[in-house]
């Protein structure tokens, strides 16, 4: 396999590919004036398999992994992998108002058509690992709307495990089909690695009901307790973190989430433990995209840890061995 990166790489294709035996493919990528992206593929890919890693933490990204997997289809590769560690876009899985657009689909729909294989790390609205027709779930989400479901409604599905039921139900279904890999092993084992005679003492705590999951799994791997903070989404971009009776007081608290964006989640759900005693702070996610920069998490975490999903200077763990098996 010929394993290709993106511009603004972190490196993350090379590490890839020296766990397996897999050749670094060569691409020339440039932005005209009128900011327009060039791709031309360098390497021979004709009749070989072809994956492309990327991740697209912006629109220009986002452009520019179409474009690479459109050539690398001209060129006459046989197979197409689109690697993206982080999918953006994917919180735009739900319509909150009328005529919205589901944006997760749409971008879904245009790698799938450009590509055989799509294998992405905690995409936001799959909350296990392993592989969805995802055109079942945005039928699932509209046809919910369609009965006039407030967005608070949503919070009460569990939009995965209908799925199937979705896919047995009607064989005339699209097929969008996603890899999920799940990283949060990966970090709470650096924190397991971290803690090792303390690790009784941390209690993982989620900031909303919905990553529980990952909260109990990471909290199984490190041997300590785990619960959640009781969030309400009052609209797409606004929430509110209510307290809960949590037994903090002189504790090791590890908040968890499988994504940070403008950070404003995170730090309220800090604020509140900080409130009910805990001793110590730290905060690790997945993907550390840090819309609007880390500064705010120095007042109110002791350390601030994510994966290379997304090129960050808090990204101190190592998800390529994990992409690599799945190659």
């Amino acid at each position: 396999m010929i394993i290709f990166d993106g511009s603004k790489s972190s490196g993350l294709a090379e590490k890839i590919a020296s766990f397996r035996d897999f050749r670094l493919g060569e691409l020339e990528i440039k932005q005209f004036p009128d900011s327009e992206i060039y791709v031309r593929v360098l390497s021979d890919v004709e009749n070989k398999e072809c994956a492309v890693v990327k991740s697209t933490r912006n629109n220009d990204d986002i452009i520019e992994l179409l474009l690479i997997l459109d050539a690398l289809g001209d060129c006459g590769a046989k197979k197409i992998t689109a690697v993206i560690p982080y999918l953006s876009y994917m919180r735009q899985d739900k319509r909150f108002n009328r005529g919205e657009a589901l944006s997760a689909r749409t971008i879904l729909k245009l790698i799938n058509n450009l590509s055989d294989r799509i294998i992405t790390v905690n995409c936001h609205f799959l909350n296990k690992e392993g592989t969805f027709n995802a055109a079942c779930y945005f039928d699932l989400t509209s046809k919910f709307f369609q009965k006039d479901m407030t967005s608070d409604s949503f919070d009460n599905i569990d939009f995965n495990e209908k799925i199937k039921e979705i896919e047995g139900n009607n064989s005339n279904n699209s097929k969008l089909i996603i890899e999920n890999l799940d990283a949060f092993p990966v970090v709470a084992k650096y924190f397991a690695g971290k803690n090792n005679e303390n690790n009784k003492k941390i209690v993982v705590i989620a900031p909303d009901k919905g990553a529980l999951n990952h909260a109990k799994r990471a909290a199984e791997i490190i041997g300590c307790e785990f619960d959640y903070l009781e969030k309400t989404r009052l609209s797409g971009d606004e929430v509110k973190i209510k307290t809960k009776k949590l037994a903090l007081k002189d504790r090791d608290v590890l908040i968890l989430d499988d994504m940070i964006s403008t950070g404003g989640t995170i730090c309220t759900a800090a604020k509140v433990i900080k409130k009910s005693g805990a001793r110590k702070i730290d905060i690790g996610c997945v993907h550390g995209v840090f819309s609007k920069g880390t500064k705010m998490f120095e007042k109110t975490s002791d350390e601030l840890v994510c994966t290379n999903t997304l090129d960050a200077k808090a990204s101190r763990i190592d998800v390529s061995g994990l992409i690599a098996a799945a190659l």
